[in-house]
């Protein structure tokens, strides 16, 4: 049986994902319910609409499946 192990990378883009889409959706009800957006807000969707756009597209175009050296497999235990 072999030790089961986990891309830290994958797993470091994934949470940067998930916060992304949080912070995007946060301020979409905050202006659904007609609360003013600052600017702060509206830097911060530009910020996470990019990342979940280059994410996509590094994703479609399998350059995330390139092994580095700076990130590697963690052993789970």
């Amino acid at each position: 049986m072999s030790v089961p192990t986990i891309d830290i990378k994958q797993v470091w883009l994934d949470e940067a994902w998930m916060t992304s889409n949080n912070v995007i959706d946060k301020i979409q009800e905050k202006e659904a319910l007609g609360r003013q957006i600052t600017a702060t807000d509206a830097e911060y969707a530009k910020i996470c609409g990019a990342y979940l756009y280059l994410y996509k597209i590094a994703k479609e175009s399998k350059l995330l499946e390139q092994e580095d050296e700076l990130t590697k497999t963690e052993t789970i235990h």
